[in-house]
């Protein structure tokens, strides 16, 4: 099921913290798929277009502690964000942006 969005509500940026070691920062592993264009009898290898890339899922920078949801890794951006909602303590924006308008008049 597709999540709609008010279409006056901006999307904000959410925070990781790594329920392992508490790291803040995520990496993207992917994987590159490249035609072979030959291999050589020294061990050269010639590549050709890359074809595709797949998304294998996130993991914490520090610790390396893979993302996942029910035994299934987090691929995608619509599941990270989901993931992160549920897993990691958000900032209110909504209130810090309200604080500072406030405080600014």
């Amino acid at each position: 099921m597709e999540q709609q969005h008010n279409k006056s509500e901006e999307p904000v940026e959410l925070s990781f913290t790594c329920p392992k070691c508490g790291d803040d920062r995520l990496y993207l592993k992917q994987i590159d798929i490249t035609e072979v264009k030959g291999v050589f009898s020294d061990g050269e290898i010639s590549l050709g277009d890359e074809y595709a890339e797949e998304d294998l899922g996130f993991i914490c920078v520090g610790c390396e502690y893979e993302l996942q949801d029910e035994d299934e890794p987090v691929v995608g951006g619509q599941h990270l964000a989901e993931w992160l909602q549920v897993n990691c303590p958000q900032t209110d924006h909504s209130s810090a942006e309200e604080d500072q308008e406030t405080s600014e008049t």
